[in-house]
């Protein structure tokens, strides 16, 4: 049966419920590794749960500056930039070889 674009088939529903469940699952370390460093100094052993009981978002301006993250978000703009002139460059040139070739043959 279906609704709209839904599908409503018994082995659709399940995929798609063991799909949100590993989706979930896979999520799960993240929120540990976010709210451990949302924790205040010393918190950590004393709240085992994953939301802090003292919020601490001072160290996360600290470390921005102490890795100089501006610099290191330019340069990969600056990289992602380069990769993709390069690839729409690479791309344009094999199209274009592609019709030459496709024209030839006609």
């Amino acid at each position: 049966m279906r609704i709209g674009r839904w599908s409503l088939e018994p082995a659709r529903i399940l995929l798609n419920l063991l799909l949100i469940g590993l989706s979930l699952l896979m999520l799960y370390p993240w929120l540990i590794a976010i709210g451990t460093s949302l924790k205040a100094p010393g918190e950590s052993g004393a709240n085992p749960g994953i939301v802090p009981q003292q919020w601490d978002v001072a160290k996360f301006g600290e470390v921005f500056w102490a890795v100089d993250m501006p610099r290191l978000a330019l340069n990969s703009v600056l990289i992602t930039g380069a990769t993709v002139a390069l690839v729409l460059l690479l791309a344009d040139r094999a199209l274009r070889r592609s019709e030459r070739a496709v024209a030839d043959t006609a």
